[in-house]
């Protein structure tokens, strides 16, 4: 496969994620990236400069990118995001306690998140396997 094959592969999966995971892993990213990537400002555009972390003026320094990039998606999508999401539901309902509706609101959205992160680590796997391999990225690298 070739090199534009496997960027393109990567940015089609990237852009298709669902806004929330797609904001995760570019907040993941850039806190992988270096200190002088990430700032505390909470408005800052984390999918922007993750996006520009791929921006490497030579052929070795984008495949560089592309590796950390499977890396982290490979490390997001193997945590185990039902127990992530279950202490977060048991801490909204022990500060919440007697609130119902604030409690179903925060469960159905977990559960929307949760639905959302398992459909793309589904398309996350079909990918890695069908032509983000190690031995594509290996190949093209060669």
């Amino acid at each position: 496969m070739s090199d534009d094959a496997l960027f393109g592969e990567l940015a089609t999966f990237f852009d298709d994620l669902p806004d929330a995971v797609r904001a995760e892993i570019s907040f993941l990213m850039v806190a992988l990236a270096g200190d002088q990537f990430l700032e505390t400002d909470a408005g800052q555009d984390y999918e922007r400069v993750a996006r520009g972390l791929f921006n490497a003026q030579n052929r070795f320094g984008r495949f560089g990118s592309l590796i950390n990039a499977v890396a982290v998606l490979d490390v997001y999508f193997a945590a185990d995001f039902r127990k992530r999401f279950g202490s977060l539901i048991q801490s909204v309902d022990r500060t919440r306690a007697g609130q119902a509706d604030t409690q179903n609101a925060a469960r159905a959205r977990c559960a929307d998140r949760l639905a959302a992160i398992e459909r793309a680590r589904g398309e996350w796997a079909a990918l890695r396997q069908a032509c983000l391999t190690s031995g594509a990225i290996s190949a093209a690298l060669m």
